[in-house]
């Protein structure tokens, strides 16, 4: 291999290793929330560490290609997703909680589902369960069904409990993964 790959694939892995640094310590602070010189050395030594694991790992192939970007878009959109969704249902969760007649109507519901794989389905499972108001009880892989504790049921028609737990999530994360 010539001096001029060797310096360029040298180049290319430092500045993807600066990549995850910086990423890792950014996000770091903004979701702190606080800038001060204890969070900002945690920062630094959190995202050391988590640079070096990714790199000793080789956990990610950063390489430009229509896949990868792609696959970056979708992300973007299911972390909006997320964010937004996180944000309505917690405001929801709150009414319920803070109104003088708490008017619930608790159930298990069960969600046919187009996702195949391991990870679609875990992203799927975790994201329904980390949303205030829902529990992803079970996954039937073989059936293609999750089923579901959903705080207040306001809806029985299928289609349109679909619509209301999952809304865009199954889309954005099979495109995200598969």
């Amino acid at each position: 291999m010539s001096t001029y790959w060797r310096k360029r694939r040298l180049w290319m892995k430092f500045t993807k290793a600066l990549t995850i640094f910086i990423s890792v310590f950014i996000f770091y602070i903004i979701f702190t929330g606080l800038v001060n010189t204890l969070t900002i050395f945690i920062g630094f030594v959190i995202a050391l560490i988590m640079t070096i694991i990714v790199e000793y790992l080789d956990v990610f192939d950063i390489s430009l290609s229509l896949r990868n970007l792609k696959h970056t878009i979708y992300i973007v959109k299911f972390v909006v997703f997320f964010i937004k969704t996180e944000i309505v249902e917690h405001l929801k969760i709150s009414k319920i909680i803070l109104s003088r007649k708490i008017s619930i109507n608790p159930a298990i519901i069960e969600i046919p589902t187009i996702l195949r794989s391991d990870t679609a389905l875990t992203i799927v499972a975790l994201t329904i369960t980390d949303t205030p108001g829902t529990v992803a009880v079970d996954i039937d892989k073989e059936k293609g069904l999750f089923y579901i504790h959903w705080l207040n049921q306001e809806v029985f028609e299928p289609k349109e409990i679909k619509r209301r737990v999952l809304g865009d999530l199954e889309v954005l994360v099979k495109n995200m993964v598969e």
